[in-house]
């Protein structure tokens, strides 16, 4: 049996990690008795190829395990506006997955060497099974929390203030709006004084109180 030459064994590995097999076959083979120093050079620059091709891939399947966020999502480009941007993220997930998603801000103050500083928020959203993050400074991130855990603040939080090295997190906890019925809300009686005397004085004054204000 011959004996493969080390590009030769390279570019298997690297077929390989590919699911390929066969690429020495296919590629132009050269005799190494002749000493032909381009035959060296092109099964090098194919190893280089090939192991860039490998390392593409595996970003692929990185990505891929990572997941595609549920949907894009612009930033509004407030300074500073941490909360802010948090919130009008919060609202478009109420626009774009319905009023029974599963969001949440999550806010937490900070100290920054020994100092009380302003604290940051982001959004946290559970789709599909997953928890995601929504930071204004990193966007979309998966987080590796288990949705389980989603009402535990500060187990949700800890791999985002993770990102923050120079910041000490403090008490962490959720933000998130109720529901709000809209309504007719009318004003209430003066104490000691009924409707009927109310709308017989401004009748007398020539006011209906039936007609809206102008």
């Amino acid at each position: 049996m011959p004996v493969k030459s080390s590009d030769e064994r390279d570019v298997d590995l690297a077929g390989q990690s590919l699911g390929i097999s066969g690429l020495n076959k296919t590629a132009p083979r050269f005799s190494p008795m002749h000493g032909d120093r381009s035959s060296r050079s092109v099964r090098r620059s194919m190893r280089r190829v090939l192991q860039l091709v490998a390392l593409f891939a595996l970003a692929g399947q990185v990505l891929s395990a990572a997941g595609t966020p549920p949907f894009a999502h612009e930033r509004l480009g407030v300074a500073d506006g941490c909360f802010v941007e948090s919130v009008a993220f919060y609202d478009a997930v109420r626009e774009r997955l319905g009023a029974d998603a599963w969001c949440r801000i999550l806010q937490w103050g900070a100290r920054e060497d020994d100092e009380i500083v302003a604290g940051h928020a982001v959004a946290v959203l559970e789709h599909q099974r997953r928890l995601w993050i929504w930071d204004v400074n990193y966007g979309w991130m998966p987080s590796a929390v288990s949705p389980t855990q989603r009402e535990d603040a500060a187990t949700v939080a800890a791999p985002v203030t993770a990102k923050y090295p120079r910041i000490e997190a403090r008490h962490p906890l959720y933000r998130h709006d109720f529901p709000q019925t809209a309504g007719r809300v009318g004003a209430s009686d003066p104490p000691g004084v009924s409707s009927g005397a109310l709308r017989d004085a401004a009748a007398q004054c020539g006011i209906d109180l039936d007609k809206p204000l102008p």
